[in-house]
């Protein structure tokens, strides 16, 4: 089944666009035009290009909807960082998405970073954006489990 474009929740102007963070961003800012992609290998972002990868800053200040996690086991620092980050655990739900494009959630537990072993990339959704519905709608046309 074809999916319907997110669409801007009820009631929220000020805040609006669906907010991604991933690295690299090139790929998904095609994919989602009308979002803010942080890029978090600092190609495209000033903030991380002059200051460096903050987790604290990205999940306390930036707050982003969704973030797209290589596989922790890729060596990505940025990756590993955010996943120590309490705020983080406390605030996002990772799914695994493997190579056929399955996704589930990430380890009976929840627990980020656990998952297995075909896991191919890693989606974390923010309990309380206002996107949440729409990004489970999603993950649920990908067979995620809830």
């Amino acid at each position: 089944a074809e999916l319907a474009p997110l669409a801007p929740p009820p009631n929220d102007l000020e805040r609006g666009r669906l907010i991604v963070a991933c690295a690299p961003a090139g790929e998904v800012g095609a994919a989602l035009p009308l979002a803010q992609v942080v890029d978090l290998s600092g190609a495209h972002d000033l903030r991380i290009a002059r200051e460096g990868f903050d987790a604290a800053e990205l999940v306390r200040t930036r707050r982003p909807d969704w973030i797209w996690l290589p596989r922790s086991d890729r060596g990505a620092a940025w990756a590993s960082a955010l996943r120590a980050e309490p705020e983080f655990q406390r605030a996002y739900r990772v799914f695994a998405l493997d190579a056929a494009g399955a996704a589930g959630a990430a380890g009976a537990s929840e627990v980020p970073g656990v998952r297995g072993a075909s896991s191919v990339l890693d989606i974390a959704v923010r309990g309380d954006s206002p996107y949440t519905a729409e990004l489970a709608r999603v993950l649920d046309a990908l067979g995620a489990a809830r």
